[in-house]
């Protein structure tokens, strides 16, 4: 087994080291007293060595106790049994290289159950973070690992506890170990290709686990207090651009991505559709007017030299050339900003992605929202007043609610819901600037709208809308659990 066995006894020199020689002990320690036991145990621990007492006496306990591993015989003192961690059942010595060589197994087993739970986790867990997995072949690889270490301890059930062999040399080791490391390695490399070809586009264009973000590819910096058109490209995980999107409807507009624009201290937003021409790979923009960012600036449409009428017509074929979306954006002041396009990938549910675009080298202050005692505002010769049934939570619909009256005090909600039209709108960010939620129009009349928060926080909701022939715009800050 590759051990040095000592005997610790009381007996004279000479009648010690004749048994030694018949059982092949390696080293006698005679003549001890019952106290000098665990003293010797303690020399050879000082050694360097790691010491197994095996005893079954009264005399033995504090030995066993100051061994590395004690072990005491089943036959023996009840002290002795209380002393020692192990306890071997019976009386038989043969069981000590038994319980050894199961431990050896059992550590063997552990590391290798290690080894299995760690290495895909290690490798693959980035790999997933990344986007470059499949989720589901994610999920399936983290139940495997459970059941490759489950199933590799049940094989300690047929361990041979009678194969007693002498300890297995780091050549041997590494040696036995390199065609399961090469085994893994190859189940890797076939897993990772396998994931790779499923998260690549299919018929659509569009991969059915692509993970999207936005970049800005700007020729030309951006100057503050002029019209700048944005250069943003969608791109998924391999940096390969978005091909297919999702046309949709503004009024008579149909468009593919929406645009909005916050300071980071949230003091205005404009937010517009913007139209993509595959074909021409330019932009025209949706409407005009409305937000802080310079009014019709920020709407100016332009598409090459011609102006584009949309119309409210079938959505445009599918089409595989890139997406480029460039919005035109009056930025009024050098500070920073946060730029956030929502679309719809096809075969995909529409997802927003939050870009930072830095203005000049001034910093603007992060917004720190506070709560509000009242959501009544003047607005001209209008009073508007937010409300909504009990308290907003995250994860639920919520219905959000705008009383307006005149100066005389008359009720002007319907007028007000007819002469917006498609400008009647609810936009919403939260205070960390991550999230842009566009709230749905249930009630032209009554302006009521829906919306589902993702998280509990502060938020800030603009109100968009027109009356007297002026776009109105007007904020509130609401609290959701």
């Amino acid at each position: 087994m590759g051990l040095k066995v000592a005997m610790i006894t009381g007996d004279n020199k000479k009648t010690a080291e004749a048994i030694a020689k018949q059982v092949g002990i390696d080293i006698v320690l005679s003549e001890v007293l019952p106290e000098g036991k665990a003293s010797e145990v303690k020399r050879l621990q000082d050694g360097g060595v790691v010491v197994a007492m095996v005893g079954d006496g009264v005399n033995d306990a504090p030995a066993l106790a100051q061994a590395d591993v004690g072990l005491a015989i089943g036959t023996g003192t009840d002290v002795a049994m209380a002393a020692a961690p192990v306890t071997l059942m019976s009386g038989d010595l043969r069981n000590v290289a038994r319980t050894i060589s199961l431990s050896r197994g059992t550590l063997g087993t552990i590391r290798l159950n290690l080894f299995w739970a760690f290495f895909y986790n290690v490798v693959l867990i980035p790999l997933a973070a990344l986007g470059y997995l499949n989720p589901m072949l994610s999920a399936g690889a983290m139940a495997f690992s459970s059941v490759l270490v489950v199933s590799n301890s049940l094989r300690l059930r047929n361990y041979k506890i009678e194969a007693i062999a002498i300890p297995k040399t780091w050549t041997r080791k590494t040696l036995e170990f390199a065609p399961i490391f090469a085994g893994a390695v190859i189940t890797l490399m076939l897993f990772l290709n396998f994931s790779r070809a499923s998260l690549k586009p299919q018929e659509n264009g569009i991969a059915p686990f692509a993970i999207f973000h936005a970049v800005i590819d700007q020729t030309t910096p951006i100057v503050a207090g002029r019209p700048m058109t944005l250069d943003i490209q969608i791109l998924d995980q391999f940096g390969n651009p978005l091909t297919n999107l999702v046309p949709s409807q503004f009024g008579r507009i149909v468009y593919y991505a929406f645009v909005a624009v916050a300071p980071r201290d949230l003091s205005f937003l404009h937010a517009e559709p913007v139209i993509v021409d595959p074909f021409v790979v330019e932009v025209n923009s949706g409407r005009t007017g409305g937000g802080g960012m310079g009014g019709p600036d920020m709407g100016v449409p332009t598409v090459g030299a011609t102006q584009l009428t949309p119309q409210a017509t079938e959505p445009p074929a599918v089409q595989t050339n890139p997406f480029k979306i460039q919005p035109v954006i009056n930025f009024p002041a050098e500070g920073q900003y946060v730029v956030f396009v929502e679309f719809q990938p096809t075969g995909r549910l529409p997802m927003t992605l939050a870009l930072p675009v830095n203005v000049g080298s001034v910093k603007t202050q992060p917004v720190a929202l506070s709560s509000e005692e009242s959501h009544i505002k003047k607005s001209g010769d209008l009073t508007i007043t937010l409300t909504y049934d009990g308290v907003l939570k995250a994860g639920q619909p919520s219905i959000i609610n705008f009383d307006v009256v005149d100066a005389q005090n008359n009720p002007v909600d319907g007028e007000v819901g007819l002469s917006s039209g498609s400008h009647l709108v609810l936009n919403i960010i939260d205070a960390e600037l991550k999230t842009f939620l566009r709230a749905e129009l249930t009630d032209t009349n009554n302006l009521l709208f829906s919306v589902t928060f993702p998280k509990p926080g502060k938020y800030k909701v603009w109100f968009e809308y027109n009356y007297a022939r002026q776009a109105q715009q007007l904020s509130f800050v609401i609290d959701v659990q």
